[in-house]
């Protein structure tokens, strides 16, 4: 039995593909020692990895073209976020800020009375800060206080980066590995399924009808071929790539170091006007900002703001929890996209789906939801054979729980997908462990009709 189990289902876990993912589970690619979720998914519900396997296949297919985007999708990108801890230099830098309205109409007197408040806008769902010591990271990296690593969440944010600040990226090649481990796994658990199931032809099915277990194997090939396709076509990262962008050149001016990193941003966004509108239309201002060492002691750092023909102003610096909201002035600058998040309509392009990719998937999951119970029905005719009520309402419930959690996985990427939306870890968590409990009745079946089948006890 240690060699069915191994042979059948623990080699198809191992054959799962772990080192590229899909929606929100993409920020578990970069992080040392992630637990493998995917394999012990896999293990009792194998199209559980269904979806994952179709999205990592359109994805690679669908940006085959750019390794850049690829690798983005698959969670193999890293990028640097300013953070809450953000503050100006001493030295002259030019960069985008949200302006509060009529503050540049203000007397000079007037605004260096006031403390200038600067807010790093998160940008919503758009990335997760992580650790340096976190993550697995091609090159070598050191970041100054204010700047974070982050692995990018909504990946349109991201892509708008790549289109909009750096040169082409088409050139760019992101090495990726076809696991030949894993394509070996792979094909050993697709002729032990296929030898499986030749087996249970005959007698076996007629002793124990559609609760055989040889017929328990069909899923996990069926999804070897998938890992075995997935495997070539998308392969595995097994270290994440930090994108150049504005804000990672803006932390090397403060001390950064960064050696190894893809993309260059287009030499445009460093010859950027004072006091120049966003293109992307996010109401950021480009400015030339600055702070001041105290003239006497005693005194507080001001900052001092140049926005071109609005004017140049100073303010206090770094105002303190105490500071009444009319004593302060709120400036936005933004977390990862340098000139300011775009509309929400320009990251739509980045999020649609083409009817060729919703073919793509649902012929899968045509093929996923039929054949199992029409290999069943053609193998068994439904029929129960010595079998108990239990044992076929076990590996029943374990097939259809199987197939559910392929949808599930489905639903929960077209939230992320399409609404920007996370279904809680909570919940998550809850729906998988109330699938799994067939699934480990239906395991439990199998261990026990294949013992008795090898004249180990007797069928109850």
């Amino acid at each position: 039995m240690i060699v069915f189990f191994s042979t059948n289902f623990i080699a198809h876990a191992a054959s799962t593909p772990t080192a590229a993912e899909t929606g929100r589970y993409t920020a578990r690619i970069p992080r040392r020692n992630a637990f493998p979720w995917a394999p012990v998914v896999c293990f009792f519900l194998p199209f559980g990895g269904l979806t994952r396997n179709i999205l990592l296949i359109g994805q690679q297919l669908k940006r085959r073209n750019n390794h850049v985007r690829a690798a983005l999708m698959h969670g193999a990108i890293v990028i640097v976020a300013r953070t809450g801890t953000w503050e100006p230099s001493y030295d002259k830098e030019l960069i985008y800020m949200k302006l509060p309205k009529g503050v540049f109409q203000l007397k000079e007197e007037w605004t260096s009375e006031l403390y200038a408040d600067i807010v790093v806008d998160s940008e919503g769902e758009s990335h997760n800060t992580v650790e340096r010591n976190e993550l697995k990271l091609h090159g070598e990296f050191s970041l100054p206080a204010g700047y974070a690593f982050a692995t990018p969440a909504d990946k349109s944010c991201t892509e708008h980066i790549i289109q909009n600040t750096l040169v082409n990226t088409h050139r760019i090649n992101i090495h990726r590995v076809q696991n030949p481990l894993k394509v070996l796994i792979s094909i050993i658990q697709i002729v032990s399924a296929i030898y499986t199931m030749k087996q249970s032809i005959g007698a076996q099915i007629t002793r124990w009808g559609y609760a055989s277990y040889g017929l328990s194997v069909f899923p996990y090939a069926l999804m070897s071929i998938m890992n075995l396709v997935c495997a070539g076509v998308v392969g595995e990262y097994h270290h994440a790539h930090v994108l150049r962008t504005p804000i990672l050149n803006e932390a090397e001016r403060r001390g950064a170091v960064a050696d190894g990193t893809i993309g260059r941003v287009d030499t445009r966004e460093a010859t950027v006007l004072v006091g120049k509108q966003a293109s992307s239309m996010s109401g950021y201002t480009s400015v030339q900002i600055w702070r001041n060492e105290p003239r006497w002691d005693g005194d507080e750092p001001s900052l001092t703001i140049d926005a071109g023909d609005l004017g140049i102003r100073t303010f206090k610096a770094v105002p303190p929890w105490s500071v009444p909201p009319d004593q302060k002035v709120i400036f936005k600058i933004s977390a990862i996209t340098h000139d300011g998040p775009a509309p929400d309509d320009t990251y739509k392009k980045y999020k649609s789906v083409s009817w060729t990719e919703i073919a793509f998937i649902g012929v899968l999951f045509a093929i996923a939801t039929i054949i199992p119970e029409a290999l069943i029905y053609v193998l068994t005719r439904f029929r129960p054979g010595e079998s108990t009520s239990t044992q076929r309402g076990f590996m029943i419930a374990w097939l259809v729980a199987d197939q559910i959690s392929s949808f599930g996985t489905l639903a929960s990427w077209i939230v992320w997908q399409k609404r920007n939306g996370v279904i809680p870890s909570a919940v998550h968590i809850a729906c998988l462990a109330l699938l799994i409990v067939p699934a480990i009745g239906g395991l439990a079946t199998v261990g026990q009709t294949y013992l008795v089948d090898k004249g180990f006890g007797a069928c109850p």
